[in-house]
């Protein structure tokens, strides 16, 4: 299950949404979040590991911290 911790979709006009979440190491790290894209500097934390990963808009990948 992943879990929203903020979000913030007003200071993007392109439509990206910058997103920071939390899931099991076996979810599936989105790309999308609610129809947008994922904006540059999303995070996403492991609860199981602690691992933390910063999102790559240009690559379309989350990066290990």
């Amino acid at each position: 299950m992943i879990s929203v911790i903020n979000s913030n979709e007003a200071a993007y006009a392109d439509g990206k949404v910058k997103i920071d979440l939390m899931g099991l190491s076996t979810d599936t790290k989105p790309t999308t979040w609610g129809g947008k894209g994922i904006a540059n500097g999303s995070m996403w934390q492991d609860i199981d590991t602690g691992a933390v990963y910063c999102y790559d808009e240009a690559g379309a990948r989350w990066w290990q911290w």
